[in-house]
């Protein structure tokens, strides 16, 4: 995945404004995040060799993490889980039974959350009707119960994450899950855009074998509740919650493809630069620059980076900045939608 996406960290010829988490990173030398990717690829690549080699282990943690740090693009879902997982293993490193309990407890929440993500009107108009029904199966008259019907995976995968650390018998909610990703690797294996989260989930399922199938994974609860392990519990089981109110980036609460995503239009009256006309969108169906050139910031990171950018109003807020700061000649508006594409916020 980082090798696809690897315009996030290795700035040269990039023209996506690079955004730091903190203000006074602004204008930071990019041959640090060059640096920090090239530390990540290598660390990567010694412990498929030496997995427990502790060292190794420590350095690819602060690699991703510091860059983080320097790059919002790289706030991930599966960025942001392969991390949280990396300080696990170092925590549990002598506790086996410690660390898997806090693995299951990552992979119960991302597939709970993600569920509770997916149930709503975005989804099934932009997923469900629109990706699945339209483009996979071909489908064109589709009626109000076959529209409805679509908040049923939701609700499957939600109760199947719960499934993971509630029920006896494991193999039945993994079974279901694997099923999940083998579908989502053939539906989105051909559209273009979207091919990033093809290795996630084939990781993904790989883990829900080793953990949920070959072998049968203890799950202790009360040790997320130690000193240890509190901060774990409280990342992947309350903070999520917040993002339903605006309180915790929705890229560390499991939304992806969920129809909830936020994004921004740039608006403007004359063209934009060359350089940025590939990354313009002429469909207007949605009314938000009233007829004018529109370029959407989720298209132009997809299409670049090949990942989406963060959702949250401060993020764009940013990115606003930094945009209008290089192209200060552009006379453009500014709005952020979302699902029903009824109403256009302006960013200040």
């Amino acid at each position: 995945m980082r090798v696809k996406s690897y315009k996030v960290w290795l700035l040269e010829g990039r023209l996506y404004p690079s955004i730091p988490a903190l203000d006074f990173l602004d204008g930071f030398p990019p041959i640090i995040l060059e640096l920090l990717y090239y530390i990540t690829i290598a660390s990567l690549v010694i412990l498929f060799v030496k997995p427990n080699h502790i060292g190794i282990q420590i350095t690819l943690f602060l690699s991703v993490f510091i860059s983080a740090i320097f790059e919002m693009a790289s706030w991930q879902p599966w960025e942001y889980q392969f991390l949280c997982m990396i300080a696990i293993i170092i925590l549990g490193r002598k506790n086996q039974n410690a660390m898997y309990t806090a693995l299951i407890l990552i992979m119960a929440s991302i597939y709970f959350y993600s569920g509770v993500q997916k149930f709503n009107g975005g989804f099934l108009h932009s997923v469900w009707k629109g990706l699945i029904l339209r483009k996979f199966f071909g489908l064109s008259d589709i009626n109000l119960i076959v529209h409805y019907t679509g908040l049923v995976l939701p609700l499957l995968e939600a109760f199947a994450g719960l499934g993971l650390v509630i029920l006896k018998n494991k193999k039945l909610p993994a079974y279901f899950l694997i099923g999940m990703h083998f579908f989502i690797l053939v539906l989105l294996g051909t559209v273009q855009g979207f091919n990033i989260v093809l290795p996630w989930n084939i990781v993904m399922i790989v883990m829900l074998h080793l953990l949920f199938i070959k072998n049968v994974t203890p799950f202790s609860p009360n040790i997320l509740f130690t000193r240890r392990y509190i901060l774990i519990f409280i990342l992947w089981t309350l903070m999520p919650a917040f993002s339903f109110f605006g309180y915790w980036e929705q890229k560390l609460s499991s939304n992806l493809f969920s129809g909830r995503h936020k994004n921004l239009a740039i608006c403007m009256e004359a063209s934009f630069p060359t350089e940025l006309q590939p990354y313009l969108l002429t469909d207007q169906r949605y009314k938000v620059c009233k007829g004018k050139e529109r370029l959407t910031v989720s298209n132009w990171s997809i299409k670049e980076l090949a990942v989406l950018p963060p959702n949250s109003d401060w993020y764009y807020s940013k990115f606003k900045v930094r945009f209008a700061k290089k192209y200060k000649y552009l006379d453009a508006e500014y709005f952020t939608f979302t699902y029903p594409y009824k109403k256009f916020d302006q960013v200040d």
